[in-house]
């Protein structure tokens, strides 16, 4: 039986398993905005994933990045050309849901 945090990392990764799908069928049928959103979430849940093995979570997305690249790729455990992965969503993620005001 997995201990409490190989089973977190578990779900987390079949939580963002689930989002890639649900986005890569968004992008499927034309939304994008929508594609991007559920992207950006499956790769935060793949992080969130890897954090969970340390025992480690926080409350803002940004805890969560600035702790992944600090601990996994500034490291080499991941090839930093993840970074650009990790950064390019939120960026399209923030534009994709701000309001637009008249």
């Amino acid at each position: 039986m997995p201990d409490a945090k190989t089973a977190l990392m578990a779900y987390r990764l079949e939580n963002a398993s689930e989002k890639l799908k649900a986005a890569d069928v968004l992008y499927r049928i034309g939304c994008y905005k929508d594609a991007i959103h559920r992207s950006y979430y499956a790769i935060f849940s793949a992080m969130r994933a890897v954090l969970a093995l340390d025992g480690i979570d926080y409350a803002k997305h940004a805890g969560v990045i600035s702790y992944f690249q600090k601990t996994y790729i500034k490291t080499g455990i991941f090839e930093k050309s993840i970074q650009s992965i990790l950064v390019l969503p939120s960026k399209f993620e923030t534009t994709a849901i701000m309001p637009i005001s008249f």
